[in-house]
C-alpha cells in the first residue's frame, strides 16, 4: 500500500487481473427460456371486458374459424 493506502499491484499482477475482467466479459449469460402468453380458459371470463365467458365471446374467432 501507498501513503494513500492504495494497493499497489504489480505488472503481473496486474495483467492477471485484465485477463480474468476479459475473460468474464467475454462469457455469454444464460438465455431465458420462452415463455407463452397466458390464454385464458374456456369458461373463465374473456379478456376482452365483454363480461362474457371467453367461450361465447373471442373463443372461435381467436381458433380461426370466423
Amino acid at each position: 500500500m501507498d501513503i494513500q493506502g492504495r494497493i499497489i499491484y504489480t505488472d503481473q499482477q496486474k495483467n492477471k487481473i485484465v485477463k480474468r475482467m476479459n475473460e468474464i466479459l467475454e462469457t455469454k449469460a444464460p438465455e431465458l427460456p420462452v415463455l407463452k402468453p397466458m390464454r385464458a380458459g374456456r369458461n373463465e371470463l374473456c379478456p376482452c371486458g365483454s363480461g362474457k365467458k371467453y367461450k361465447r365471446c373471442h373463443l372461435w374467432e381467436d381458433q380461426g374459424y370466423k
